[in-house]
């Protein structure tokens, strides 16, 4: 039941962040100055996995301080009617994490069937339950808004790394994971 309500709830969100293209990028000086301070240089030991963050938020913890690990995309987009453009969301720092353990799923069966798994229809099938494994990650400035610069381009990010992010965690529509991130760090 729960994964039938994770498209509504998805669309709440995308709702409220809009769907214009967003304000100008900031410029590379500002843009490199964020990174120096968004970005971590050692690997916090303390992370959890979006399934064990959102279980805890939902239990008690709603705008608790969390080291959340998670794969940058990880699965075939589960949100194709909202997020065309999964795991990012253009021109923002924004992007979408899957929990470790769903990832490393997706990518096995990739390796088995010897196809991409965004274009095999078991795989979209298995995305489309597997929402609660998603977490949006927003990385905000002062003023509570998700910064003006893509995620790619603030970060160098890419589809499929993993990533641990230090910041607070909420349920929107008791649904939807995000996490307002403050810092984060990228394994290579």
């Amino acid at each position: 039941m729960q994964n039938c309500l994770l498209p509504t709830a998805y669309c709440l969100l995308f709702a409220l962040a809009g769907c214009n293209p967003g304000p100008a990028e900031l410029p590379e000086a500002e843009v490199a100055k964020l990174r120096t301070e968004r970005l971590l240089a050692e690997e916090p030991a303390d992370a959890q996995g979006v399934l064990a963050v959102r279980q805890a938020v939902a239990e008690k913890a709603e705008g608790a301080e969390v080291t959340l690990v998670g794969v940058v995309g990880g699965m075939p987009n589960p949100l194709a009617d909202t997020e065309p453009e999964f795991p990012w969301r253009p021109r923002q720092a924004s992007f979408f994490v899957v929990d470790e353990a769903t990832a490393a799923e997706f990518a096995k069966h990739t390796a088995e069937a010897g196809e991409n798994h965004q274009d095999c229809p078991f795989c979209a099938r298995r995305a489309a339950e597997q929402g609660d494994s998603v977490a949006v990650v927003n990385f905000t400035g002062p003023d509570a808004k998700v910064l003006p610069v893509d995620a790619r381009q603030l970060f160098d990010l890419k589809a499929d790394e993993t990533v641990v992010i230090r910041g607070k965690a909420r349920l929107l529509g008791g649904e939807v994971l995000v996490v307002d991130a403050k810092e984060m760090f990228v394994k290579k």
